[in-house]
């Protein structure tokens, strides 16, 4: 299961390769779907629905990428305004994803890569009309934040995608005595490989923060 992951990882920065230096990785207005607003960031990333629990400083939606043979990638793209903790948060993610590529520890998730954007007054949409007739279509404004509170300057983050968290967790899982004595054990190890590996402590523990893959039995 590690190794699969770790090919994933891989395969998508084959073709995904984030510059640190620039400040243009912003969403924009793609087209619609079924009705339905698709966005994107550059060309080839697809910001599609939100997933997983709403949170205070950002949002979360499912992203996807063809590379040359259509080969499809998924993953969560992490929307994030930019704070006094962002850089702290960067370097958490670094050292997250070094330990599982390091295989030592399983328990994050791999961060793709991640660039800032500052929307500047000259950025336009990339706005396709939808295949409707509807005569309300209009051009877009640049999106700067994919929630009501909109935003000039932020973190898109591509990582790896997890099949939920426990919110969703409890809501959709029949849990035994085994399974919750499982996943407290799990809760357990997560934190104890995070202060390990970072010499922090994690200070914003909530159930949108804990998120969780279905792996086969006897794994990890």
């Amino acid at each position: 299961m590690l190794k699969t992951r770790i090919d994933y990882y891989n395969d998508i920065i084959k073709h995904i390769n984030f510059d640190k230096t620039r400040d243009n990785y912003c969403v924009k207005f793609y087209k619609y779907d079924n009705e339905k607003k698709l966005f994107r960031i550059g060309n080839s990333i697809v910001v599609e629905y939100k997933i997983g629990t709403p949170a205070s400083r950002g949002a979360i939606h499912l992203g996807k990428f063809r590379d040359e043979n259509k080969k499809l990638y998924k993953f969560a793209i992490k929307i994030s305004s930019v704070s006094s903790k962002s850089e702290i948060e960067n370097k958490m993610i670094d050292i997250a994803t070094k330990a599982v590529l390091n295989q030592s520890s399983p328990h994050f998730l791999m961060s793709y890569g991640y660039g800032l954007c500052v929307v500047k007054s000259s950025i336009k949409s990339s706005f396709v009309k939808s295949n409707t007739n509807d005569s309300n279509d209009k051009k877009e404004k640049p999106i700067y934040f994919l929630n009501k509170r909109r935003r000039r300057k932020y973190y898109v983050y591509l990582n790896e995608l997890a099949n939920g968290d426990l919110k969703e967790f409890d809501l959709n899982v029949k849990t035994t005595k085994k399974i919750t004595d499982n996943k407290v054990a799990q809760i357990y190890l997560s934190l104890m490989f995070f202060y390990k590996e970072t010499g922090c402590y994690h200070c914003d523990m909530h159930n949108g923060n804990l998120l969780y893959k279905t792996v086969k039995k006897g794994i990890y």
